[in-house]
C-alpha cells in the first residue's frame, strides 16, 4: 500500500491527429489542419469535412466540417460583444447544436460544448479566480481553496478554455475534446483539466456544490463506486494532468480519479481489481506502490482516505486513449475576437506554445458513462482549467478558469397508457404524451413503436409505425421518441410498456369496396366503368352471425336504379358512387362507398407559345400571318394560324404588330395566344456632329494623326467618331491644308460623310534685312548715331522698318575710329536674321606741329626786311608740309 503525492506521468508524442471527425492540431477552426512543429510557415493545409471548435455552422452534411461552438445565436454575438474590444471580462459561449444531437447527419452525437473566457493578468487588470498561496493543491479539497483579485505569470495566466463531449459512429466511442490558452509560453505548459460529476459553482472566492447538503462530502469531490466485477456503479470525478516538454513535442500525461482509499485498503485490492472483468481502468503502480495522492484540507477535518488515484488504460488493450497537439513551432489564428498575448494585448493569433489540445477516448479510458438502454447521457457536471507553476503535481496551482457546465442530459420523458377496444373495433389507439412536449418547430419528436414478441421475449419493430398514435390490437407495446430540437435530432427515450386488450363482442364487421377510381377524357372510361362495378371488388370480414350486404346506387349524389347507372361524360364530368352495407346480427351496420369520378373537361386548350421576336434586318415586311401548333387533354390539336396582325404601336425606331392564334375544343373551351413582332424601320440618314475648318497653333505644327467628334442617330445610340488620317488638300503661300474624312454607317445601312479642312502656317526661311554698306561719317570728330535704321522682308510675313541697335566700339587705325551695329529681327514662326554696319569716323583733337626756326639778325645794316619766311609742317593726323609766314609786324626795338 503506499500514500504518496508523487506522481509520475505517461509520455506522448504530440501530433496532429483527427478523432470521430474532430482535429486535434493547435489550432481553432474547421475544414483544416494544422500540423505542428514545422521548420517553415505554411503550417495549415485544407481538411474538408474535419469539425474543429469554430468558424461553419453546422448543416447536415459532412462533405464540409463545422464548427462546434455557436457563434451565430443572438445570445451568443452578445456574449462575444463583451469581450470582443479586448474587454477584461468572463464569457461563455455553448454548442451549436442542441444537445445530444447528430447535426452533421453521419451519426455522430454532440453531447455538448462550451467556450470559456477567463480574466488576463497585465497592467492595472486582474484575475478574479486566482489561486491564494495558502491552500492552492490539487489534492486539497476544493471546497478550502481560497480564490482572490490578484495576478499570475503570463505563462500560467489562463485565457481561453474549450471543451467538447460527442460519441463516435458505427463505433460508438465516446471522446472527450479539451483545450486551452495561456497569455505566453516557454514551450513547458502545466495545466490540469478537472471533471466534477455533480454542478459546481463560485461563490465568492469559494467553490460549492449546487447541493452542498448531499454532493461534494468526499472530501469536495464525487467518489468513483465500483461492483464485484469491477463494474462501476457509479462515476467519480476524474482530473487529467498535462506538462509539455521538448519545447512542446512531447506531453506528459496524467490521468487520476478520486476513490475512497478505504475500499483499496492494501496494493493486493488493487491488484485484485486490476483482474476483475468488468473493470474500466488499471490503477497504476509505478513499481513503489499503487500512486495514490491523499486529500488534504478538508472542510469535514481529516478525509484522508480520499485522494486521486493514478489510473491507466487496461492491460490487453492495444489501442491509444489520449491525444495531443500543441502550436510548438508557431503562432496559430485565434477566435475572429482574438486573444489576449502577455502584455494584455488583443490579438488575432495564439502565440507560439500557447495553445494546447487533447483528445481522450473515455470509452477506452472507462468514463463512458452511456446506458445499457442506449437512453440519453449524462457524463459530467462542471469543468475546471488550473494552472501549476511547475510539472510537479504538487506545485502551487496558479490560475483557474470556470467553473463552467458540460455535459447537460435534457430531461425526456415518454408515457404511453393502456387501453382497450370492443369486439366490433378493430384497434385501440395508443398514444404519445412526451416531456417536454411537442411545440413544432422549436420542439418535435421522430417516433418508433414496437411490440412484445413472446416468443422471442423481444422488442419488434413495427415497420411504419412513426407517428404520435398507433392503432394496436391486442398486445403490448412501447414507443421510443427521439427529440428533434429545431429540426436537428437529439436522444432517444423509450416509454413504459402499454398493454391493449379487447373486449367479448363479435369481431368487428369490415366491408370493403373497390379503390376509388378517378379518370378523365384520355382514359378509357367505359371500360373502366365496367370493372370498377365488378361485384368481386366488395367484400367484409368479421361480424357476428349473418351478414347482409346491400347496395345503393348514385350519380351526382343522386339515387338512381341500377339500369340508369351509367358513367358521367367527360365534357359535363360527375360522380358515379356505390354505396355497399353490411350488417351483422350483433346490430353491426357497417358500409363503404365507393366512386368512380369522371372529371369534367374544363381545361383550355394549349397553344404552343412562340415568344415575342423582332424580324431580322432593317424595314423588313412584315409576314402575312404566323403558324404554330395547338394541343388539347381531351382533342388530338394540329396546326393553327393567326390572323393577319394589327399595328401595335411604336417605340422610337421599333415598330410592333400583334398577331392572335385562337382555339377552342370539342368541350368549348378556347384558348387565345397573341405574339408580339417588332421590326427595326429606319430610313434617315446618321448625323455627324459638324468640327469647323480650323487652323492648327503655331507653325510647322504636326498633322494630327485623326479628329474626333460625335455621332447621333434616330434609331442607333451614336457615339464617338475617328476620322481618316487625312490628305494634302492644297496650300496658298505659307499656309498648307488637309482635308480629314468622318463616315459613319447606323445599323439599318443609312449613312453619312462628313469632312473637316484643317490648315497650319508652314515657314522654314529666314527673314531678310535691306544691306547698308559700311560707311565713314562726315567731318571731324562727329557724334556716333544713336542707331541705324534700315527694313526688313519675308517669305510669310510683311516686314517692315527696323532699328539697329546702340552699336558697340569696333577698334580704330589711327585717326580712324569704328563703331559696329547690328540688326535682328524673328519672323512669325520664329525663323530669324542678323545684319551688321561698321561706321567710321576721323577723330583729332591734337594740334599740328610748325618746325621751329630759331629767332636770329639779318646780315649788314639796314637790311630790308624779308616778305616772308619758310618752314615745314607735321600732324598726327595729316601728311604736313611747307608753310610760309606771313610779312611780319613791327615788334619793338
Amino acid at each position: 500500500m503506499c500514500f504518496t503525492n508523487t506522481l509520475q506521468s505517461q509520455t506522448i508524442d504530440t501530433g496532429t491527429s483527427v478523432h470521430a471527425d474532430f482535429g486535434i492540431d493547435g489550432d481553432v477552426y474547421d475544414d483544416q489542419l494544422s500540423y505542428w512543429p514545422l521548420i517553415e510557415p505554411p503550417y495549415v493545409t485544407q481538411a474538408l469535412g474535419i469539425d474543429d471548435w469554430l468558424d461553419t455552422e453546422p448543416d447536415g452534411n459532412t462533405a464540409t466540417g463545422a464548427g462546434i461552438i455557436d457563434i451565430f445565436s443572438p445570445e451568443a454575438l452578445s456574449a462575444i460583444s463583451g469581450i470582443n474590444s479586448g474587454q477584461n471580462n468572463f464569457a461563455e459561449l455553448r454548442q451549436s447544436a442542441p444537445l445530444y444531437s447528430t447535426p452533421e447527419g453521419d451519426g455522430r452525437i454532440w453531447i455538448d460544448a462550451a467556450f470559456y473566457r477567463d480574466q488576463y493578468v497585465a497592467g492595472s487588470n486582474q484575475d478574479a479566480t486566482v489561486f491564494d498561496q495558502s491552500i492552492n493543491k490539487n489534492f486539497d479539497d476544493p471546497r478550502a481553496w481560497e480564490l482572490k483579485v490578484g495576478d499570475v505569470p503570463a505563462k500560467t495566466d489562463i485565457i481561453d478554455v474549450y471543451a467538447h463531449l460527442r460519441r463516435d459512429f458505427p463505433i460508438t466511442f465516446q471522446w472527450a475534446y479539451i483545450a486551452a490558452s495561456t497569455s505566453d509560453a516557454d514551450g513547458s505548459n502545466h495545466l490540469d483539466f478537472e471533471y466534477f460529476r455533480k454542478r459546481i459553482q463560485l461563490d465568492g472566492f469559494n467553490i460549492v456544490y449546487e447541493n452542498p447538503t448531499e454532493e461534494g462530502l468526499d472530501c469536495g469531490h464525487t467518489t468513483y463506486k465500483f461492483g464485484a466485477t469491477g463494474n462501476v456503479e457509479e462515476h467519480g470525478d476524474i482530473l487529467l494532468s498535462v506538462d509539455y516538454k521538448q519545447g512542446g513535442r512531447e506531453a506528459d500525461i496524467t490521468l487520476l480519479v478520486w476513490i475512497d482509499k478505504n475500499d483499496f485498503p492494501t496494493d493486493a485490492d488493487f491488484d485484485n481489481f486490476n483482474t476483475l472483468g468488468d473493470r474500466p481502468f488499471d490503477f497504476y503502480d509505478d513499481g513503489n506502490g499503487y500512486v495514490f495522492a491523499a486529500c488534504t484540507n478538508s472542510i469535514e477535518g481529516d478525509e484522508s482516505n480520499f485522494g486521486y488515484a493514478r489510473i491507466t488504460l487496461r492491460q490487453g488493450i492495444s489501442q491509444v486513449p489520449v491525444f495531443s497537439q500543441l502550436n510548438n513551432t508557431g503562432p496559430t489564428a485565434a477566435p475572429p475576437w482574438g486573444t489576449i498575448d502577455s502584455g494584455g494585448d488583443q490579438v488575432f493569433e495564439y502565440p507560439t506554445d500557447t495553445f494546447v489540445e487533447f483528445a481522450i477516448n473515455s470509452t477506452l479510458l472507462g468514463f463512458d458513462t452511456q446506458s445499457e438502454s442506449g437512453s440519453c447521457e449524462n457524463p459530467l457536471g462542471s469543468v475546471i482549467v488550473k494552472s501549476r507553476s511547475s510539472a510537479s503535481f504538487t506545485s502551487s496551482l496558479k490560475d483557474m478558469a470556470g467553473p463552467f457546465n458540460l455535459g447537460d442530459q435534457p430531461e425526456i420523458v415518454v408515457e404511453v397508457d393502456d387501453a382497450e377496444y370492443e369486439c366490433f373495433e378493430t384497434s385501440a389507439t395508443l398514444t404519445v404524451t412526451t416531456v417536454p412536449p411537442s411545440s413544432p418547430p422549436g420542439v418535435s419528436y421522430d417516433y418508433q413503436w414496437y411490440e412484445w414478441n413472446e416468443a422471442t421475449e423481444s422488442w419488434d419493430i413495427i415497420p411504419g409505425a412513426v407517428n404520435s398514435t398507433y392503432e394496436a390490437t391486442v398486445g403490448t407495446y412501447m414507443a421510443e421518441a427521439t427529440i428533434i430540437r429545431n429540426g436537428i435530432a437529439g436522444c432517444t427515450a423509450e416509454s413504459n410498456p402499454a398493454t391493449v386488450t379487447q373486449g367479448t363482442q363479435a369481431e368487428i364487421l369490415v366491408p370493403s369496396c373497390p379503390t376509388n377510381v378517378n379518370v378523365d377524357c384520355e382514359d378509357d372510361i367505359a371500360t373502366a366503368f365496367t370493372a370498377w362495378m365488378d361485384n368481386s371488388g366488395f367484400s367484409y370480414t368479421g361480424g357476428g352471425g349473418v351478414v347482409t350486404e346491400a347496395y345503393t346506387y348514385y350519380l351526382d349524389d343522386v339515387e338512381v336504379a341500377l339500369e340508369n347507372f351509367v358513367a358521367p361524360n367527360f365534357c359535363d364530368g360527375g360522380v358515379a358512387k356505390i354505396r355497399y352495407t353490411v350488417s351483422d346480427e350483433c346490430d353491426q351496420e357497417e358500409f363503404c362507398e365507393t366512386t368512380f369520378t369522371v372529371a369534367v373537361d374544363e381545361t383550355d386548350p394549349t397553344i404552343a407559345d412562340i415568344d415575342d421576336y423582332m424580324l431580322d434586318g432593317c424595314n423588313t415586311a412584315w409576314p402575312e400571318s404566323l403558324d404554330t401548333t395547338w394541343s388539347d387533354n381531351c382533342s388530338d390539336g394540329g396546326s393553327i394560324t393567326s390572323d393577319g396582325g394589327v399595328d401595335d404601336g411604336s417605340d422610337g425606331c421599333i415598330q410592333y404588330r400583334l398577331y392572335t392564334f385562337s382555339v377552342t375544343d370539342a368541350c368549348g373551351n378556347d384558348a387565345t395566344e397573341t405574339v408580339r413582332v417588332s421590326r427595326m424601320y429606319d430610313e434617315t440618314d446618321p448625323t455627324i456632329a459638324d468640327i469647323d475648318d480650323y487652323m492648327l497653333d503655331g507653325c510647322n505644327t504636326a498633322w494630327p494623326e485623326s479628329l474626333d467628334t460625335t455621332w447621333s442617330d434616330n434609331c442607333s445610340d451614336g457615339g464617338s467618331i475617328t476620322s481618316d488620317g487625312g490628305v494634302d488638300d492644297g496650300s496658298d503661300g505659307c499656309i498648307q491644308y488637309r482635308l480629314y474624312t468622318f463616315s459613319v454607317t447606323d445599323a439599318c445601312g443609312n449613312d453619312a460623310t462628313e469632312t473637316v479642312r484643317v490648315s497650319r502656317m508652314y515657314d522654314e526661311t529666314d527673314p531678310t534685312i535691306a544691306d547698308i554698306d559700311d560707311y565713314m561719317l562726315d567731318g571731324c570728330n562727329t557724334a556716333w548715331p544713336e542707331s541705324l535704321d534700315t527694313t526688313w522682308s519675308d517669305n510669310c510675313s510683311d516686314g517692315g522698318s527696323i532699328t539697329s541697335d546702340g552699336g558697340v566700339d569696333d577698334g580704330s587705325d589711327g585717326c580712324i575710329q569704328y563703331r559696329l551695329y547690328t540688326f535682328s529681327v524673328t519672323d512669325a514662326c520664329g525663323n530669324d536674321a542678323t545684319e551688321t554696319v561698321r561706321v567710321s569716323r576721323m577723330y583729332d583733337e591734337t594740334d599740328p606741329t610748325i618746325a621751329d626756326i630759331d629767332d636770329y639778325m639779318l646780315d649788314g645794316c639796314n637790311t630790308a626786311w624779308p616778305e616772308s619766311l619758310d618752314t615745314t609742317w607735321s600732324d598726327n593726323c595729316s601728311d604736313g608740309g611747307s608753310i610760309t609766314s606771313d610779312g611780319g609786324v613791327d615788334d619793338g626795338s
